[in-house]
């Protein structure tokens, strides 16, 4: 009798567990998908690449591609311009190095 009342005890724990993890895995995305977060690389004037969650990596020519498609300029500033339009807001400053600049966006979707 006592074994099979700690049998099911351990059981009653393990089912426990198991639905504890699973709504915790649930639940856990639901909050990330609110916001997202990009980045936007410029070499010297030109445009270099974008990052982000949806679009993995768009390299230099799918930008140029990019740019063509949506009628935009090869600036810096109307390109930013363009992001915040489609939601994207700057956050902090730019990260610049001998080579790049560096722009970090936030959306909330």
């Amino acid at each position: 009798m006592k074994k099979v009342a700690v049998i099911s005890l351990v059981c009653l724990m393990c089912v426990f567990l198991v639905s504890c993890a699973a709504s915790k895995k649930s639940s856990a995305p639901v909050q990330r998908a609110g916001t997202e977060y990009a980045k936007l690389v410029f070499m010297g004037d030109e445009c270099i690449a974008w990052f982000s969650p949806d679009l993995t990596v768009i390299g230099r020519m799918d930008m140029v591609e990019y740019l063509k498609e949506n009628k935009l300029k090869p600036e810096e500033n109307e390109i930013l311009e363009h992001f915040a339009s489609l939601g994207w807001e700057v956050i902090g400053t730019p990260r610049k190095d001998k080579y790049t600049k560096e722009y970090q966006f936030k959306r909330t979707r």
